[in-house]
C-alpha cells in the first residue's frame, strides 16, 4: 500500500510540476490579395514623317492626349501625324505604386529622352502620356527608323 502511495505521490508531483514548466499559445495566421498591378500600352509614341536638312535638329512629341509635334533646327515635320504613348493602369484602389518609363532609348541610331505626364501613384484604374525628344542628326538618310521602350508598374 505504502508503493501505491508513493507511486501516487510521485504522478500527482509530476503532474503538478511538470504543467508549470510548459505554457502554450496559439497565434492566427492572415492573407490579403490584393488585384496585381498592371500597366497596358494603348497607342505606341510616333513622331510622325519628318525632313532632315544639314544641320541635326530635335523632333518633339508632348506627353499629353493629342501629342502636339514641334521642331528645332533643321527638321522639318511633314503631315500631321504624331501620337504620345499612351498606358492604361489597372491595380488595388488603396495600394501606393510606382510607374517607371526609361530617360531615353534609341530610335535606330537616333536617341528620344522621355518626358511624361503626371505619373500615378495610386487608383483602380488609371492611364498617362509618354512623350518624347528625338534627336536628329544632320542630313539623316531617308528610312523608317524603329525603336521600344519599356515601361513597368511596381507596387511600393
Amino acid at each position: 500500500m505504502k508503493r501505491i502511495y508513493l507511486a501516487a505521490a510521485a504522478a500527482f508531483t509530476v503532474l503538478a510540476f511538470g504543467s508549470a514548466a510548459m505554457a502554450q499559445t496559439t497565434a492566427s495566421a492572415s492573407v490579403t490579395v490584393i488585384t496585381p498591378v498592371a500597366v497596358t500600352k494603348t497607342t505606341d509614341l510616333a513622331f510622325g514623317s519628318i525632313t532632315s536638312a544639314a544641320t541635326s535638329g530635335t523632333v518633339v512629341v508632348a506627353a499629353t492626349a493629342g501629342g502636339t509635334r514641334s521642331i528645332t533646327g533643321g527638321v522639318a515635320l511633314v503631315g500631321t501625324s504624331g501620337t504620345a504613348a499612351s498606358f492604361a493602369v489597372t491595380a488595388d484602389g488603396s495600394t501606393a505604386y510606382t510607374i517607371t518609363v526609361p530617360a531615353t532609348f534609341a530610335v535606330g541610331t537616333m536617341t528620344a529622352t522621355t518626358a511624361t505626364s503626371t505619373l500615378p501613384t495610386s487608383g483602380a484604374s488609371t492611364s498617362f502620356y509618354v512623350g518624347a525628344s528625338l534627336a536628329v542628326p544632320a542630313s539623316t538618310a531617308p528610312g523608317t527608323y524603329n525603336g521600344s521602350f519599356n515601361v513597368t508598374a511596381a507596387y511600393n
